[in-house]
Order: C-alpha cells, then structure tokens, then sequence
C-alpha cells in the first residue's frame, strides 16, 4: 500500500447490540490505521436495549464515530443510510458486522489487500466462536459442511477469487455505480449486491489471512428466525436475478419437503418416518464426534442447531417462493 492512505468509512448496521458493539468497536478502533482517515457510522434500527448509549458512549470516548438512525430497520437499509452519510472522500466502505469482533491491524489490512488486488470487493473468513454452551454448538455446526455446505468465506481455507461474501470492504466508486443494498430485502442482501457488483464486471477477493469472530445467535428460537430470513432472503434473490439455487442450498429445501410428505404419511405408516430417525442420529452422531475432537461437550448441543438450521433455512426458502408463486411475482 502506499505512504498516502486512503480514507475509510466503517458501517456498522445494529439491532440490540449492547452486549457487544462495544468490544466490537473498540477492535475496529485499535490504533493501526490512523483516526484522521477514518470513520465508524452507526446506524441504529430502534434498538430496546442500550445500544445507542453504547453508541454514544463510544462516540465520547473514542471520537471519529457518528451514530444515526436507520428507519427501516433492517441491515440493508441501515447500510444504506449510512452510506449515504458517508464522507465524500472515502476511497473505501467497509461493512462490518457488530456481532464479531475484528482481529489487531484489520483495517489496515484489508485496505492493504484492497489496494494489492485491487478487486472491487475484498471479503473476509468468520471464525465461528461461542460465550455459551449453546452458542458452541452453533459454532460447530456453521464450521462443517454438515452445517454450511461447501461455504467458501466458512471453509475454504485459502484466498481466491469467489462470487460471494457475507460482508467486506467496498470501493466506494463502484457502490456508487451499481447501487448500495437493496431495501426490499429482508436478508441475503449481501449476495444480491456480490451479484450485481460481478454481472457489472467486478471481482471478489476472499483473504484467508483477514479473519473475523463471529459470534452466533444464543437460543434455538432466534437462532431458527435466523436462518428462516436466510432462506427467504435467499429465496427472493434467486427469484431477482433468476438464479438456480446451488447444491447446499437445495438440500434443505429437499429435507423439508421430505420430511413433510413423511410426516404426512406416518399416521397409516408409522414406518415411513424411518428416514427421519436416520437424519437426526446422524445429526447426533456429527455432534458427538465434534464433542469428542473439540474436547467440549456443550458441542452435543450442535444436535438440535443442524436441524434447526437445516429446516427453518428450506422452510423460509419454500414459503418464499410459495407466495411469489401465489401472488403472481
């Protein structure tokens, strides 16, 4: 990178996000890149908690901060709020994701790999860690391909080229040729904006040595909400930009329409759930071998996350689509 450094804008979309923005922040703030060049906007979608007073808490402390508000609530278009808000000199958006923290020197590093590579996206890997018992079981799940499919920014292990990440750091000249997020969506607006940035010629960049902590949802309930966002966001955008879903995807999608049409049929064949009693030992087996090679038996918790979330990601994904196709869209 060159002596010159660009300017920075940090967005940060947040929903009652007290217990963590501000180690959240306070990573992102660590002193590698310099305060001048930087900014860190909050937008806040009518939290309940405290998360504007940490907000502003940090904002005094820390300075280079600005908390707004988002009114439509969802992280599309707190994004969008926020970018708009942006200082006009920002070479550079980065999305951040409170619910993580970000490792020493990580702004300075992914504009450094922004500038090498020059891609138009620079996306980064989550490191799935858990603060509660159940929390390590969900990290366990979204760590496997039993859980995640072939996930590149979970799994792959390596930099390359890719279609896709789930956050990153933007050019700030191509956001504002292709557009920010797309407020419709309820989730998976980042892959409709990855979409978008490559059918205009664009290029991702995941970096294996960018690693961000991600901590997962704590309960089965929200955790379930979650991933029935997943499969709607992903439904509508596959109906958007008439995209088949890939492998990975469709697999949830073909257990929940199996294990419906099982389910149906056990009242007159109780034998026909056979196939449900594999699937769950199976999910059972996965999480007692991960609690054996972990060493950590709150990971035989991942036996209830696989299935949550294989079932509520087809369940949204279906229920998506069913109600395009009934409404005619």
């Amino acid at each position: 990178m060159s002596a010159e450094r660009p300017h920075v804008s940090v967005v940060l979309p947040v929903y009652n996000e007290e217990a963590f923005l501000d180690s959240c922040v306070r990573s992102l703030l660590d002193g590698s890149y310099p305060t001048e060049l930087l900014e860190v906007l909050i937008a806040d979608g009518g939290s309940d908690d405290g998360t504007v007073e940490v907000a502003t808490r940090l904002a005094d402390d820390l300075g280079a901060i600005e908390v707004m508000d988002n009114p439509g609530k969802l992280q599309a278009s707190g994004f969008n709020v926020a970018l708009a808000a942006a200082d006009p000199q920002s070479t550079y958006i980065v999305r951040c994701d409170a619910h993580a923290e970000y490792p020493p020197g990580f702004l300075s590093r992914v504009i450094e790999v922004a500038e090498r590579t020059d891609a138009e996206l620079v996306v980064y890997s989550d490191e799935v860690r858990g603060k509660t018992c159940f929390q390590r079981g969900v990290a366990f799940a979204q760590s496997t391909p039993v859980g995640v499919g072939d996930s590149e920014y979970r799994l792959a292990g390596r930099s390359m080229w890719v279609d896709h990440g789930k956050q990153g750091c933007f050019r700030r000249a191509d956001l504002d040729r292709v557009g920010g997020y797309d407020d419709a969506l309820v989730s998976n607006e980042d892959f409709d904006l990855s979409e978008r940035i490559r059918r205009a010629g664009g290029r991702i960049w995941l970096d294996e040595d960018v690693v961000v902590v991600y901590y997962p949802r704590a309960s089965v309930r929200t955790l379930a909400r979650q991933y029935w966002r997943y499969g709607q966001g992903r439904a509508a955008t596959s109906l958007k930009h008439r995209v088949t879903p890939k492998p990975r995807q469709l697999a949830p999608i073909v257990l929940v329409a199996a294990n419906s049409a099982l389910l149906a049929a056990a009242p007159a064949r109780p034998r026909a759930l056979a196939p449900l009693g594999f699937y769950l030992g199976a999910m059972a087996a996965t999480a007692i071998y991960g609690a054996v090679t972990r060493r950590d038996p709150c990971v035989l918790t991942s036996a209830a996350a696989f299935p949550v979330m294989h079932h509520a990601w087809g369940a949204g994904f279906i229920g998506r689509r069913l109600s395009a196709h009934l409404g005619g869209n």
